[in-house]
């Protein structure tokens, strides 16, 4: 085949794939595969024109040149878009998290979302309890790695010890998540037996400095494409850990103001005048913040830009004498702002105006 010939092939298999993602959501490998093609055969082409060539072979190459240009433009921009509605899909499935009443049902919550609406293969979450970590939940996708078995040794919550050398344990101790690829000889015993692990990856979650659970989740960083599937999934596991992490957080904090005012002494209301004086907006976006909602989220649902969240953000931080998001929302549940117990269900005022 000539070598404009394949150019032709390579540029007829990439616009399949852009037009196939943009369809039916087909494999993201398909299209990093299609890049890389892409990017070869370019090379090949460049290589061609360095050389003495006829003026016709030329025009053609040059030809070959501007098609591949064309292609690979939207190749890029249709990578870039699944990467914003990957962060769009992971921000849905940790707000859809905050329907569960309980941290277990947090977590096998959390294994729906990330198999349903992130796309990963199979997630397994554990609970970190002292010097063991316990299996929770597990989910996977149908048609994906043998599920039977291994969703029954989950049922069962086997305890596991935190021992030295294990990657579970790494993870609890640095607070770091860690890949394990299938050929690594530190996967434990009872894992590698019940479920037929390839390559996975285990990210912490973390509340107030501790890891209080961990995520398991097969990756796929073997074959053309496999790195660039590794990192994509990597950052979608770290993404909606964060999340988790915030949910679990505010949960905990939930908790312990309810247990405090149930053994505490009447308190009287604060009144308006010794009330925090934030502006309208920055109730706002504090209320928002308490769902956990990043500055992207914050500004979609106030439609304002997110360097004006921003602003917001850091003038009642200041004004709460919080030193993070963490810290507000525990204002908030504390109702120090307001003098009451807000309502974080409460409507906001969107599209107005208040500095």
């Amino acid at each position: 085949m000539t070598l404009a010939g394949q150019v032709d092939a390579v540029v007829s298999r990439a616009q399949a794939a852009v037009l196939a993602s943009r369809g039916t959501g087909s494999p993201r490998r398909r299209l990093v595969l299609a890049d890389e093609q892409l990017e070869r055969v370019r090379r090949d082409v460049h290589r061609a024109l360095a050389t003495e060539l006829p003026h016709a072979d030329v025009v053609v190459l040059a030809g070959c040149l501007a098609a591949l240009h064309r292609v690979q433009l939207a190749v890029h921009d249709e990578l870039g878009a699944r990467e914003l509605r990957r962060r769009d899909a992971t921000d849905d499935a940790v707000l859809g998290l905050r329907s569960a009443p309980g941290a277990e049902e947090v977590l096998a919550q959390a294994c729906r979302e990330l198999v349903l609406r992130c796309g990963l293969d199979r997630v397994m979450a554990s609970e970190v309890r002292g010097g063991s970590w316990v299996p929770s939940a597990t989910r996977a996708r149908p048609g994906g790695r043998p599920a039977r078995a291994f969703a029954s040794w989950v049922g069962q919550h086997p305890t596991i010890d935190l021992a030295h050398g294990f990657p579970e344990a790494d993870v609890v101790r640095t607070a770091r998540s860690v890949l394990i690829r299938s050929t690594d000889a530190r996967v434990h015993t009872l894992l590698r037996d019940v479920s037929v692990a390839g390559s996975y990856v285990v990210e912490p979650v973390v509340v107030q400095g501790s890891v209080v659970a961990l995520l398991h989740a097969d990756v796929r960083p073997d074959g053309p494409a496999g790195e660039a599937d590794l990192r994509h999934d990597q950052a979608v596991l770290r993404s909606f850990a964060g999340g988790l992490s915030a949910v679990l957080d505010r949960a905990v904090l939930t908790r312990e103001l309810r247990a405090h005012r149930a053994g505490a002494a009447p308190v009287p209301e604060v009144s308006t005048a010794d009330a925090v004086d934030l502006t309208a907006r920055e109730r706002d976006v504090l209320r928002l913040i308490a769902t956990g909602a990043t500055n992207e989220r914050i500004g979609q649902q106030l439609v304002i830009t997110t360097g004006t969240v921003k602003s917001h953000v850091k003038r009642l931080l200041r004004k709460l004498g919080a030193a993070n998001r963490a810290e507000a929302t525990a204002w908030y549940l504390g109702g120090l702002v307001s003098g009451r117990v807000p309502d974080p269900g409460a409507p906001v005022r969107v599209g107005t105006t208040s500095r």
